[in-house]
């Protein structure tokens, strides 16, 4: 028991820690958790999390009106997010307080994950309180915490590596075997919050997790477990497949019983290798160093990296490098892997089998299992692996293999874990005070730091803009105090239309959200899933609905026409202001400098 409390009381340490370094970020930041911190997808989660109800998502017509939104076109099984999200939501009365508020726990709860992975291969205190904090504060985690929220969050990822962990090594059996009575039911319960968060947590963890679980179960195969211990200890994964399975049962039954017209979002194989991770990426510390005489260096990798026939793929965003600390994590791993390697030929078999320490390495942790992972994860990770393959022949939908970034670096964080765990010089005060100071520096300096200016902006930027937003909903509400439709031009498909108007300022995808967040009282027409029954009708208007049309929108319980001049070419936003004040008189409504407009239908 009080070593159960130890394990408790540094994981939450770790939390802590890594807790404080985000504050360099996220301190600005805590009184604005009631605005939005993004735009373009970022807004789209914000949707995602108003229409979540409990397992599924709702109907509405307060997007995509007037046959309304149904979310549950997309398969997904983001559950554990959304439904945090809406029970704060619930609570506070707010849009955006769940979505922002899960990114900022999100950090302290990877960290605490990390140190019971870290533990689970034999490291215990500020050393692997230090190694797990700074593994949570990657610059993926904050990097796609201003889009790909669901993905940003991680701890999904970790769970899945720790069920790897205690099935490849052996632990879980183990456990289970010297475990009491009720010490077999709490064990049983955590893995079941393993195989939940896992499985309930974004399709990418769930597959990624079930990818390592397949690599583990083989890995105990070739140990040479009876096939009895290889079923019951594949239990945890068939839990992840029937709970995926009936996270995804709304989408099934939506799918199956309306059919969308056309594709929803059209995949490839191909997609797996143009998405597919930047290894030399994954083993570079991101060019963001303040470090002294890095100012080369940071040019260097930066300019290289922009030399990309298309840099604007996610897979070479700067969210997808390491760090100082992963990138020397590595170094020790392979160290100890050399250093293993030669102590094993020094030995002949009979005395490695009867040395105990070396039996207990090989059982337990043993850094070959977390090489063995390691491999597993780069041939899925890199262009033309095994992603290829698995688009190919299993599903095209699990495509953007750069994905797999935290689980590769939190592999290398363990490997090194592995080898300081049993090397003598890890035990010295000294030492381990040292190197700890030095890893919360880096991280605090280069790892966290960088994104402090990034996110002050972005979030100035959206805030402003919803400050607009909710001055013109206030204008929209007064010039018409009903509870109507209201056409949002120009028409975008939803979801991936592109931005529009490149020349300009430029109306980026999910933009339209904006009016519908700040104004819930009103009915907004985008947000219809394209080539479905819902958004056959707004896809049939013309471009510039007038007369003819004017008659069906009131009909249709339509009240007014909202336009962002944004999504218009310059050349254009004149003419088509005038065409419609001369068609429906001047707007009621104006806001963000004149780029919105609101025409009411009388």
């Amino acid at each position: 028991m009080r070593k159960n409390r130890r394990i408790a009381l540094e994981a939450a340490i770790a939390a802590l820690v890594s807790f404080a370094l985000s504050l360099i970020v996220f301190g600005p930041l805590l009184g604005k958790l009631g605005k939005p911190w993004a735009a373009g997808d970022m807004l789209s989660t914000y949707v995602n999390t108003v229409n979540w109800d409990w397992w599924h998502y709702a109907v509405t017509t307060t997007y995509g009106f007037p046959d309304g939104m149904n979310l549950a076109y997309f398969p997904g099984v983001d559950i554990t997010e959304n439904l945090f999200a809406q029970i704060v939501n619930s609570i506070t009365g707010s849009s955006f307080v769940g979505i922002n508020l899960l990114l900022v726990i999100s950090i302290p709860l990877v960290a605490a994950l990390a140190y019971l992975a870290i533990r689970i291969v034999g490291l215990k205190g500020p050393l692997a309180i230090a190694l797990a904090a700074s593994f949570s504060l990657i610059p993926y985690h904050f990097g796609r915490g201003l889009g790909h929220m669901y993905l940003a969050t991680m701890y999904a990822g970790v769970t899945g590596v720790i069920l790897a962990l205690l099935i490849g090594t052996g632990q879980l059996q183990h456990r289970y075997a010297v475990a009491s009575k009720r010490g077999r039911i709490w064990l049983t319960a955590a893995i079941a919050i393993l195989v939940i968060v896992t499985a309930l947590s974004g399709i990418y963890y769930a597959a990624f997790g079930l990818i390592l679980g397949a690599a583990a179960l083989l890995w105990r195969i070739a140990k040479h477990d009876n096939w009895k211990t290889v079923g019951l200890v594949a239990i945890p994964y068939a839990g992840i497949i029937v709970a995926v399975g009936l996270g995804l049962l709304p989408s099934i039954i939506a799918l199956k019983s309306a059919p969308p017209t056309g594709s929803l979002g059209d995949r490839s194989a191909i997609e797996s290798v143009l998405l597919a991770g930047s290894l030399a990426m994954a083993l570079l510390p991101i060019p963001m160093s303040t470090l002294p005489f890095m100012a080369d260096y940071n040019a260097r990798v930066s300019a290289a990296i922009a030399t990309s026939p298309d840099p604007k793929l996610e897979n070479i965003a700067a969210t997808n490098y390491g760090t100082w600390v992963t990138t020397a994590c590595l170094v020790v791993m392979l160290l100890g892997l050399l250093i293993r390697m030669r102590r094993i030929s020094r030995l002949d078999h009979e005395y490695y089998q009867q040395d105990k320490r070396k039996v207990q390495e090989t059982q337990f942790g043993e850094l070959s299992f977390i090489t063995y992972l390691t491999i597993v994860v780069l041939l899925f990770f890199i262009p033309w692996g095994l992603n290829f393959l698995f688009s190919e022949f299993l599903t095209p939908q699990i495509r953007g293999w750069n994905r797999l970034l935290p689980i590769l670096l939190l592999l290398f964080v363990l490997g090194a874990a592995t080898v300081l765990a049993r090397v003598r010089i890890a035990k010295k005060q000294l030492f381990i005070w040292s190197v700890v100071i030095i890893i919360l520096l880096l991280t605090a300096t280069d790892s966290v730091r960088p994104f402090r200016s990034i996110y002050r902006e972005t979030v100035d930027s959206i805030t402003a803009k919803a400050a607009d937003a909710q001055a013109y909903a206030d204008q929209v509400n007064a010039a018409i105090p009903e509870n109507c439709g209201i056409l949002q031009l120009p028409y975008m498909k939803y979801p991936e239309n592109g931005p529009l108007n490149k020349q300009g300022d430029g109306l980026g995808d999910y933009d339209h959200f904006l009016q519908p967040l700040s104004n819930p009282g009103k009915k907004w027409s985008y947000g219809a899933v394209k080539n479905t029954a819902e958004s056959a009708w707004l896809e049939s208007l013309p471009q510039f609905p007038m007369d003819q049309s004017f008659i069906e929108l009131k009909e249709k319980g339509f009240c007014g026409i909202h336009i962002d001049t944004a999504g218009f070419l310059p050349q254009e936003q004149e003419s088509m202001t005038n065409f419609y004040n001369a068609l429906l008189g001047d707007p009621v409504a104006t806001g963000h400098d004149g780029a919105w407009l609101l025409y009411a239908l009388r």
